[in-house]
């Protein structure tokens, strides 16, 4: 027997007061899922529509990692920095000395290596974000799940967008090391080639980048930037201590005759602005009320920017009034602009509610 027209339309108390494209999915209010979800919905598993947050657009992305990832490999192989002019004088014996002492300092071993650069700036962030999924997981019984993925996946985003700024600078600018005349009269080319990359740092870009991430991560996390959570002790263990770890890895660059102080400066300029863009890309901001919550592409949660929608839980459909009886404690009696604007005020933070059946 046929579904009658008026059983199968929205009733009218489902429907969303200020936004007609939200509409109920098990008893909450969700916004129109990913678009991308049509475009792989033919090749990917039946059980990943079971899933509260994963939606192909994640698996877009992945993708896109990689073939930046190997794309960036080959520029960074393949594109020799360019070679710059510059007076010199020719000494006895075929050695050269440059007019200018600012490139003629002593060639000294590196404090911290790229491998020891990457195992700071990328292994120990890591290590931090599985820590936290196992207790979230099993000791505060916390579903979510993709708080790992957003974490890690955010970081290998930081990562490629940082060398996508920093590889066309470096090589196009060839500007010299301060020990480059020691690699001159060393007579090996590599070296000679590697003497040509100092602006920016990339030391100094992966140090930025990967713990400017962990910052942004923990800043979140701990609500140091919230009007009520703020404190020194929140800020010193979220922003200081990170981030005098990666000073610390860029000053060595100086002291190690590897790099002048702008090239640590142009350095960490990119790191940040890529750890960044790279962490709003799957969190909210620091300053939100739900800042530690990662985004839900799969059914619009956090996004409250862009959609108005906050990602607190839902009344029930049928109670759809939206309206908070009483202001939460964390928020004051008159709460900025953009937290009561339409369509609704923020309701109380009961927990992760919504994952329940």
């Amino acid at each position: 027997m046929s579904t009658p027209a008026s059983a199968s339309a929205t009733p009218a108390h489902a429907q969303h007061p200020h936004n007609p494209q939200m509409h109920p999915v098990d008893n909450i209010m969700m916004s129109d899922a990913d678009p991308t979800t049509a475009l792989f919905a033919k090749c990917c598993p039946k059980s990943w529509s079971k899933s509260h947050w994963w939606c192909p657009s994640y698996l877009a992305d992945w993708m896109l990692l990689v073939i930046l990832g190997i794309g960036l490999l080959l520029e960074v192989t393949l594109w020799d920095p360019y070679v710059r002019t510059y007076q010199m004088a020719t000494l006895s014996g075929g050695i050269y000395s440059f007019n200018d002492n600012e490139f003629q300092f002593p060639h000294k071993e590196d404090t911290f290596s790229i491998t020891a650069t990457a195992v700071v700036s990328f292994l120990i962030p890591i290590i931090i974000f599985v820590a936290y999924y196992l207790v979230q997981r099993f000791l505060w019984k916390d579903p979510r799940v993709h708080d790992l993925h957003h974490s890690i996946l955010g970081i290998c985003t930081a990562l490629v967008i940082g060398y996508f700024a920093w590889i066309p600078i470096n090589k196009s600018t060839g500007s010299f090391r301060p020990d480059f005349w020691e690699r001159l009269n060393g007579g090996d080319v590599d070296e000679i080639k590697r003497g040509r990359e100092a602006f920016p740092s990339g030391h100094t870009v992966m140090a930025f980048l990967g713990l400017g991430f962990l910052s942004f991560w923990l800043s979140g996390k701990l609500r140091v930037f919230h009007s009520s959570r703020g404190n020194l002790w929140r800020f010193f263990l979220a922003w200081i201590c990170p981030m005098t770890l990666a000073v610390a890895q860029a000053v060595t660059r100086v002291t190690d005759n590897r790099h002048r102080t702008v090239d640590i400066l142009g350095g960490a300029v990119l790191g940040t602005g890529a750890a960044f863009c790279a962490y709003h890309l799957l969190y909210p901001p620091n300053y939100a009320p739900d800042c530690e919550r990662p985004k839900n592409r799969k059914y619009g949660y956090n996004d409250y920017l862009l959609s108005g929608v906050p990602s607190y839980p839902r009344p029930p459909v049928g109670q759809a009034t939206y309206q908070v009886p009483e202001h939460p404690p964390y928020m004051p009696p008159h709460p900025p602009a953009y937290m009561s604007a339409p369509p609704y005020p923020y309701p109380v933070d009961n927990g992760p509610a919504y994952y329940r059946k």
